[in-house]
């Protein structure tokens, strides 16, 4: 199911809609590689939730690209982004991911689109598996 978003709480009311289903969720942002196979290897893995790895670029990262997933505290607090390889995570961007209903044990609270992944971890607990190599993220600006 495609959700078009107009305006900026379409995202969070997408995922909202979904988040209480027995459901898996996949979601693949507008502007991630994508194809059946990452899709395939997503729902394959048995991990509750899990995410390809991907860059992140300017402007959301002050100039310097790094990988969407971090380790440690989970925001707001911040903790480190992680290096190429690492395998777990314990926030990661949700541009292109995998979440069970195991893993949604709170409800998900509303938010901008900018903040759709800070509401995913709030009602999470699991730490997220990262699939590697990492696909493109075409969001350049």
């Amino acid at each position: 199911m495609a959700l078009p978003c107009v305006n900026k709480y379409d995202y969070s009311r997408g995922w909202q809609t979904l988040w209480p289903t027995d459901l898996t969720l996949i979601g693949v942002e507008h502007d991630m590689e994508v194809d059946d196979g990452l899709i395939d290897e997503l729902l394959a893995c048995p991990e509750p939730f899990c995410t390809w790895a991907y860059l992140l670029h300017q402007p959301s990262t002050g100039g310097v690209s790094h990988y969407a997933q971090r380790l440690g505290a989970k925001p707001p607090a911040g903790g480190d982004w992680i290096r190429e390889g690492v395998e777990w995570c314990s926030f990661t961007g949700i541009g292109f991911c995998k979440i069970t209903a195991v893993a949604r044990v709170r409800p998900l609270k509303e938010g901008t689109w900018q903040f759709v992944d800070c509401q995913v971890s709030k009602a999470t607990d699991v730490r997220v598996h990262v699939h590697w190599p990492p696909v493109a993220h075409h969001h350049l600006e």
